[in-house]
Protein backbone atom coordinates (compact mmCIF):
# COMPACT_ATOMS: atom_id res chain seq x y z
CA UNK A 1 0.00 0.00 0.00
CA UNK A 2 0.77 3.50 -0.44
CA UNK A 3 2.03 6.07 2.05
CA UNK A 4 -0.98 8.39 3.22
CA UNK A 5 -0.61 11.94 1.63
CA UNK A 6 -0.87 14.95 3.22
CA UNK A 7 -2.55 17.86 2.50
CA UNK A 8 -0.13 21.25 2.00
CA UNK A 9 -2.79 24.52 2.74
CA UNK A 10 -2.85 26.76 0.20
CA UNK A 11 -2.07 30.31 1.05
CA UNK A 12 -4.98 32.64 -0.24
CA UNK A 13 -5.11 36.34 -0.61
CA UNK A 14 -6.43 39.00 1.95
CA UNK A 15 -10.35 37.76 2.02
CA UNK A 16 -12.19 40.78 -0.22
CA UNK A 17 -14.58 41.18 2.64
CA UNK A 18 -12.05 42.96 4.40
CA UNK A 19 -11.64 45.63 1.65
CA UNK A 20 -14.20 49.15 2.02
CA UNK A 21 -16.33 49.14 -0.90
CA UNK A 22 -16.38 51.99 -3.13
CA UNK A 23 -18.72 54.97 -1.75
CA UNK A 24 -19.63 58.45 -3.25
CA UNK A 25 -20.10 60.80 -0.88
CA UNK A 26 -19.34 64.66 -2.52
CA UNK A 27 -17.71 66.50 -4.97
CA UNK A 28 -16.07 69.78 -5.11
CA UNK A 29 -16.68 70.20 -1.21
CA UNK A 30 -20.55 69.37 -1.42
CA UNK A 31 -21.64 68.57 0.97
CA UNK A 32 -18.78 70.36 3.00
CA UNK A 33 -19.71 67.76 6.00
CA UNK A 34 -18.33 64.50 4.65
CA UNK A 35 -14.75 66.45 3.27
CA UNK A 36 -11.94 65.50 3.74
CA UNK A 37 -12.80 62.01 2.39
CA UNK A 38 -11.93 58.27 4.13
CA UNK A 39 -10.24 55.32 2.39
CA UNK A 40 -12.21 54.53 -0.85
CA UNK A 41 -14.86 57.85 -0.84
CA UNK A 42 -15.17 60.17 -3.69
CA UNK A 43 -15.03 62.14 -5.73
CA UNK A 44 -11.93 63.60 -5.11
CA UNK A 45 -10.24 65.86 -7.00
CA UNK A 46 -7.04 65.99 -5.39
CA UNK A 47 -4.79 64.82 -2.30
CA UNK A 48 -6.43 67.68 -0.27
CA UNK A 49 -9.95 66.56 -0.48
CA UNK A 50 -8.34 63.18 1.13
CA UNK A 51 -8.64 62.57 4.94
CA UNK A 52 -4.50 61.95 6.61
CA UNK A 53 -2.21 60.43 3.82
CA UNK A 54 -4.69 59.02 2.00
CA UNK A 55 -4.04 59.93 -1.91
CA UNK A 56 -6.91 60.94 -4.64
CA UNK A 57 -6.48 57.58 -7.00
CA UNK A 58 -7.46 59.91 -10.60
CA UNK A 59 -8.95 56.90 -12.29
CA UNK A 60 -8.70 56.94 -16.43
CA UNK A 61 -11.74 55.17 -17.54
CA UNK A 62 -14.83 54.25 -16.02
CA UNK A 63 -14.07 51.17 -15.13
CA UNK A 64 -10.35 51.00 -13.47
CA UNK A 65 -10.39 49.25 -10.37
CA UNK A 66 -9.16 51.60 -7.52
CA UNK A 67 -6.59 50.07 -4.90
CA UNK A 68 -7.79 48.99 -1.77
CA UNK A 69 -11.12 49.06 -2.71
CA UNK A 70 -13.59 46.95 -3.80
CA UNK A 71 -16.41 47.52 -6.71
CA UNK A 72 -16.81 50.78 -9.60
CA UNK A 73 -16.74 47.71 -11.92
CA UNK A 74 -20.22 48.91 -13.57
CA UNK A 75 -19.56 52.64 -13.18
CA UNK A 76 -19.98 55.10 -15.62
CA UNK A 77 -18.34 58.13 -14.33
CA UNK A 78 -15.31 57.09 -13.66
CA UNK A 79 -15.20 58.74 -9.98
CA UNK A 80 -12.07 59.72 -8.62
CA UNK A 81 -11.40 57.94 -5.10
CA UNK A 82 -9.17 58.13 -2.07
CA UNK A 83 -6.84 55.55 -1.55
CA UNK A 84 -3.97 54.35 0.36
CA UNK A 85 -0.30 55.11 -1.17
CA UNK A 86 0.64 51.33 -0.39
CA UNK A 87 -2.89 49.64 -1.92
CA UNK A 88 -2.97 46.94 -4.27
CA UNK A 89 -5.56 46.23 -6.51
CA UNK A 90 -8.22 43.80 -5.03
CA UNK A 91 -9.10 41.13 -6.68
CA UNK A 92 -12.38 39.03 -6.36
Amino acid sequence: TAPPTTAVPSISPQPTSTYPRLKYVGDEWKPKSVFPLSECEGDCDSDHDCKDDLICFERHGTTEPVPGCLGGEDESKGTDYCSRKDAEIVTA
